[in-house]
């Protein structure tokens, strides 16, 4: 039986860094087929509020379009998990990692900041699926978003499309992207695809595709290569 292919349907540069962090934690190297099914693009953000005691953020590519438009460094970070934080720290963050998942993120909100100390800025895409901003301003913190790109689907080559009828691993990092590629297979038959998803949020939107799905045993990529190393 042919070993499956992993089909990476992330921005290709996001993409291209797990599969080289894959093969670095596994010392393997696996059949890959790069198929985006987001395509991401910078929006400038309004400046920060006064006194911003945080900057949050929940992905890599909010680290990277922010970090485009702002020279400021000051202002320490906190992150979603730890890919994260590494890009925010090489990017000249102070950056800590919540490792997990955007309640984790809140919960280190709240351990870490004071209310009364200035605002808290969360760093996102036009979508996201939990607005943590609006979270803390209901837990009584001063909380803005600023938006510093957007997501934009691309339609799933052909080539893509044919993976899908032999054994294939999809490995899931956001509700977007899972809801994203569920519009675009829901006709399509999934019985050899297996997709590994990083949390429940993430695999909400694929409960009714008839793929067998797998969630990580923890919301970080480290825990996503091991159980994907298992499945290979």
């Amino acid at each position: 039986m042919s070993k499956p292919t992993i089909l990476m349907i992330r921005p290709l540069q996001q993409a291209k860094d797990f599969i080289a962090a894959f093969c670095d934690q596994t010392g393997r190297e696996p059949t890959v087929h790069y198929a985006p099914i987001l395509d991401i693009s910078p929006r400038i953000c309004a400046p920060l509020p006064k006194n911003t005691q945080y900057l949050l953020f929940s992905s890599v590519n909010g680290v990277t379009y922010f970090a485009d438009q702002s020279e400021d460094r000051t202002i320490p970070a906190l992150c979603v998990g730890d890919a994260t934080q590494a890009a925010a720290q090489t990017a000249g963050f102070k950056a800590d990692s919540a490792d997990g998942t955007a309640q984790d993120l809140l919960n280190l909100v709240k351990r870490r900041a004071t209310p009364s100390d200035g605002p808290i800025v969360y760093v996102s895409g036009a979508t996201v699926a939990h607005d943590i901003a609006e979270t803390l301003v209901a837990n009584g913190y001063q909380a803005e978003r600023r938006v510093v790109y957007a997501q934009t689907t691309i339609p799933l080559s052909q080539a893509a499309l044919d993976t899908l009828s032999a054994p294939t691993l999809i490995p899931i990092m956001s509700p977007n992207t899972a809801r994203a590629f569920a519009d675009q297979v829901a006709h399509c038959d999934l019985t050899q695809v297996t997709i590994l998803c990083i949390s429940e949020n993430a695999r909400r939107p694929l409960a009714h595709l008839n793929a067998k799905t797998i969630i990580a045993n923890a919301p970080t990529r480290s825990a996503m290569i091991t159980a994907l190393s298992h499945l290979l």
